[in-house]
Order: structure tokens, then sequence, then C-alpha cells
């Protein structure tokens, strides 16, 4: 009921009664915001109405701390700084730079500020909006694999001291042996890069129909892209180069491997949980993360999940696929393993990573519920390294700040991720602050590689910081 709260008379018969007083936007969104828990009810009734309700009344229903929405100022932000933003975006846009773009600003465990700019192409005029789901890249490294990896740890399932070969025995005997989860994680196991395996399957550059067909069935089951289909061969044939392949030479003074980003790394891990849950990692993290969430946009081959036209399209892969790439995962060696690997095919949304995200801001608490325990989340994201500034699977702070793709004012306790079709989260505890940037800077082609020469995402997420740091100090006429 919103309005005067004399018109409850008419309800005295309904169990479950919201006043909200006024009749207008704001108190819409309040108690609409009561009904699913993300702001509590604390008000009570000022004067008695009828038999039934008496001046007092009133339930007191505590918040279940999920995701609500705030005026910027509300929480600490200006909003006229983030104006600055608008110019950035815009130049980046016509500069082609990338089509369009989502970004979302989380502050004390609120929305305060969420905007979609530009459209999902170029030549289209078909606009980005708060729901548009973007190909994730390497941000499926924190909010997907590594997400199993601190549950299958806080089931005590898995060390992260141990051999990864202590669950894939077919490590032993190899080159990876010794390596340790805790050194996957860190990227300090000794393993390339990258490795273009994808290559392996073509000859005379053209698809090798033993690998693929472009006709859906048995012997080609799964999906590498639109129209084209993998043979279950061709996922053992990459685990097989994977373990196989040579590692680096390069060794510190001590004589150990330095810290070298390495998406083989990821491979080897989905491996160790798809071993230890029994399950593949896409229906793994479906079930212990995604659908607890209600994540209704987020998941492995999205296709699957969501119409093509709230996708946003990467690449124009000429090289390997030899078609546009829309809701199948850009990155080869990922289409390779049917959408679903360790290192990039996720997919989602805004407000779906902001969930992910402020549950691990929560310390592995959302929704009245317990994903992680406090102290896994203190482990994973604290730096860990004497080799690199990293954290367990994190990204952090590095000790030059003006190298990085963040803001150089994001605190050392800060973590998260970047991804290479243009995505980013960035989890900072002492602001209480999340910041999640979506992108496609590879639409058409993945060699346009000025969001990062031009540092886009760094010169956003400064005013970012900005506007939190000078909240109080903005005069809207130095704006």
């Amino acid at each position: 009921v919103l309005g005067n709260p004399y018109s409850l008379k008419y309800f005295s018969d309904i169990n479950n009664l919201v006043c909200g007083y006024e009749d207008d936007p704001l108190a819409q969104e309040a108690a609409a915001q009561v009904v699913v828990g993300a702001l509590p009810s604390v008000g009570h009734l000022p004067v008695s109405i009828g038999k039934r309700f008496s001046a007092g009344d009133g339930l007191y229903v505590k918040s279940s701390q999920i995701l609500g929405f705030s005026l910027p100022e509300a929480v600490g932000i200006n909003s006229v700084a983030l104006t600055r933003i608008d110019n950035i975006v815009n130049s980046a846009i016509t500069q082609k730079i990338m089509p369009g773009c989502n970004m979302l600003i989380i502050k004390n465990g609120k929305i305060a500020f969420t905007k979609s700019f530009g459209n999902l192409r170029y030549e289209s005029s078909q606009k980005v909006n708060q729901y548009t789901v973007y190909d994730l890249a390497s941000v499926t490294k924190v909010a997907g694999t590594l997400q199993a990896i601190m549950k299958l740890k806080d089931m005590e399932l898995l060390s992260i001291k141990q051999k990864a070969s202590f669950y894939l025995p077919e490590l032993d005997s190899t080159n990876k042996s010794n390596i340790t989860i805790e050194n996957l994680l860190l990227h300090q196991a000794g393993l390339h890069g990258y490795l273009p395996f994808w290559e392996n399957t073509k000859v005379n550059k053209k698809l090798d129909t033993t690998y693929y067909s472009h006709t859906k069935s048995d012997k080609y089951p799964f999906t590498v892209a639109t129209g084209l289909y993998g043979n279950q061969i061709l996922k053992d044939s990459l685990w097989h180069w994977v373990v196989t392949s040579p590692m680096i030479t390069r060794r510190t003074r001590l004589g150990e491997y330095p810290f070298l980003y390495s998406d083989l790394g990821l491979m080897i891990l989905q491996k160790v949980i798809e071993r230890i849950s029994g399950m593949s990692l896409d229906k793994y993290c479906d079930s212990i993360l995604f659908k607890p969430l209600q994540l209704e946009r987020t998941g492995f081959n999205i296709y699957e999940k969501v119409t093509s036209d709230q996708i946003a399209p990467t690449e124009n892969d000429m090289a390997f696929r030899g078609l546009q790439i829309k809701g199948t995962v850009q990155d080869q060696q990922a289409a390779m393993m049917g959408g679903v690997s360790g290192h990039a095919g996720l997919f989602g949304s805004l407000f779906d990573l902001g969930k992910i995200m402020q549950m691990n801001l929560n310390k592995g608490f959302y929704g009245g519920q317990r994903f992680f325990e406090s102290t896994t989340v203190d482990e994973f994201t604290k730096s860990s390294s004497n080799k690199s500034h990293r954290a367990l699977g994190w990204d952090k702070q590095p000790d030059d700040k003006d190298s990085n793709y963040i803001s150089s004012q994001a605190s050392d306790e800060s973590y998260g991720h970047s991804g290479y079709t243009g995505t980013m989260v960035w989890v900072d505890p002492k602001y209480d602050l999340i910041f999640v940037f979506l992108a496609n800077r590879v639409y058409p082609n993945a060699n346009n590689n000025k969001m990062t020469a031009l540092k886009i995402r760094r010169k956003i997420h400064d005013v970012v910081y900005q506007s939190i740091l000078n909240s109080n100090s903005f005069p809207s006429s130095q704006l």
C-alpha cells in the first residue's frame, strides 16, 4: 500500500501488507527492495486504523543481505564526478575501441551506479542494456573455476598444497608430476602461457573432418561454434596435448619457476575439479554457485539459456572457425572443449557478476546462504607469492601501480581479474566497493588492442575512485 496509511482500513483481511506511506518512485523502489529482502523493514504505524491496526504496529524484518539499489550520494559517491565516465566511454566508442559496454558500481552492498553505452555492433542500432550478456573470457577463471576450487577446499576434498598428479594420475611420470594446486593458482607452475593447440586440428588451413563436422550427430555431439560440431576425440586430444606440452626453460635464481600467466594451468585445474566432483565444470558451477545465487544470465554455452539478441557478438574468427562468433566462446581452446573450460567459456551479465563479487566481498555469505568459510575467502584473496603480486587465482594490485589495467587508487587489499574480450571485475574491501565492466572490444577483430593501449578500463576505474575519495569536495562547477 503506497500512499495514505488510513487506506489500510480497506485491506484488513489481507495477511501480508507493506505500507510505503508515499506514492512516488522512491517509495515504490524501497517497498520492492523490502519485499525481496534487499532492505530491512523498520517502520511502525504512527496512527491507529480501524479495529485491526494500532499505532506502533509493525514488524521488523531484517535484510537478507542481497544487493539493493541506492542513490550514489547515499553511499558516499559523488554522482556529478561520475559523469566523467561518459566522455571516456563515448570517445572510446567513436574511436571504435569497442561498440558498447556495460558497467556497475556497488558500494556498501548497494548498487549505486549502473549504465549502458553504445550498441552490440558498430553497424547495428541494437542498444546495449543492463541485461546484455557478454563473453567473460578470463573472468571465467575467478567467477567460475576459482569458486569451484574454493568449494572443494572448504569441503576438505582438495588441498592447495597437494600435487595435481595426486588427483590426476595421468600426470605421473610426466614433466608435470610435481606441480601443486597452489602453483597452478599462482601461475608459477612452469607452464607456457598459451600454446595454439587449435592449429593441430587443421589440415592445409582447413578444419580436419576427423575432429569437426557441420552436422551434429552421435559422432560429433558438442558445439564448437554455430553450425560447427566436435568429435569427442577433440577433447581427448586437447587434454593429451596439455599433458605432454613442454615446460618453460626460464628459472629463478633459486631454480624455481617464475610467475608466468598461463591458460594451461586453469585447464589442468578444470580436470582436477571434474575428477574430484564427478561432474563437468559447468554443471558443478551451476550446482554450487549459479543456481543458489539465482543467476539467470550466467553460465557456459549461454546460447542454451538466453536468446541470441541478448548476447554481444565477439570476433569474426576467420583463422580458426571461419565465422562470426556470437553466443559460443571466443577463445579457440575453450571452443575445442565444447565451450566449457577452466580458463574461458563463461558468459554473464552485470547484476549476476555483481552478486558473485558481493558474495566474495561478504567473505562467502550472500542472501542468507553461506557459500564459503570466511577464512577460505581470506586465504584466497591475500597476496600469496614471493614471485609476483598475485593471490590464489585472483589478480592483485602490482608493485608498479601505473602499469596495470586498474586504478592506482585501488587498495592493496583489493582483488579481481580482467578478460581478453574487454571485461573486468574488481573488489575492494577497504572501500566496500565492487566495479564490473563488460565490453566486446574483440568485435569484429580480436587484434583491436586499443582498450589496453589507451588504458580505457583504468581511466574509468580512476573516475570511480575519484568519485569516492572526493565525494565531499567536488563543487559541480569544477566538473
